[in-house]
């Protein structure tokens, strides 16, 4: 089976994932990490590991708020990177506690619905470039233990929604079909994505683009489809 992931991203966009996507299943999984940091009044507490990247939360004493960030090599638009962050936000939003791995810390989760804060940051430091989500401007930081909750109702801008079962004949049909109709989509030098797109009867636009990668997550001829990302205008 293959997973349908619903969200909105710029416009309105869906994103179809395999069940082999590159989330991090829980922090007890990830490598080695670095130790919890504090750039200028913000707290960095190491999460885990994203395509061998190091994944951080980031606590901002001044405005108590949370967010979550993983280092890129670029500063690049960082789409697969912000799906990425957007599910370990749903993760971390089931209502309970979360003990992160190799730290001290635990979150615990009162629930409501996370903020959609997406935004681009560069450091000094050993990364320069991190994709950044902010989550949540409810959060109080008692010793090791950070105690957070979302907002009452959905805003109308809300990316967060839940898996939707699709069957893998249906997927690859639909992987075939986009590589055919449509035109090639360069990523970084590799010509391995292809899009189609459509207007609806609305006359809406929409584009649905196959995204090939490695096992590392790397763009490649050889790789294999497991995402596609659909956008509407």
């Amino acid at each position: 089976m293959k997973n349908v992931f619903v969200s909105l991203v710029i416009f309105v966009s869906l994103l179809l994932v395999s069940c082999s996507s590159n989330s991090v299943k829980e922090t007890a999984e990830t490598k080695d990490t670095a130790p919890v940091k504090v750039e200028a009044s913000n707290l960095i507490i190491p999460y885990g590991e994203y395509k061998g990247m190091p994944v951080e939360l980031e606590y901002d004493s001044i405005k108590q708020r949370l967010s979550i960030r993983v280092a890129m090599e670029d500063i690049s638009f960082g789409d697969e990177e912000l799906n990425f962050l957007k599910e370990e936000v749903m993760k971390i939003f089931i209502p309970g506690e979360l003990k992160i791995a190799k730290t001290n810390y635990t979150l615990h989760c009162a629930g409501g619905y996370p903020l959609w804060g997406p935004y681009s940051s560069t450091s000094n430091g050993v990364y320069h470039y991190y994709k950044c989500l902010l989550f949540s401007e409810n959060v109080t930081l008692l010793s090791d233990d950070i105690y957070l909750s979302g907002i009452d109702r959905k805003s109308s801008y809300y990316p967060y929604l839940p898996e939707i079962p699709v069957g893998e004949k249906n997927f690859e049909k639909l992987v075939n079909f986009i590589q055919n109709k449509g035109f090639a989509v360069p990523q970084r030098g590799i010509s391995c994505d292809y899009q189609y797109t459509f207007l609806d009867t609305d006359g809406n636009r929409h584009a649905l683009i196959t995204i090939k990668r490695d096992k590392d997550g790397n763009p490649s001829m050889q790789g294999v489809v497991n995402h596609i990302s659909v956008w509407a205008y």
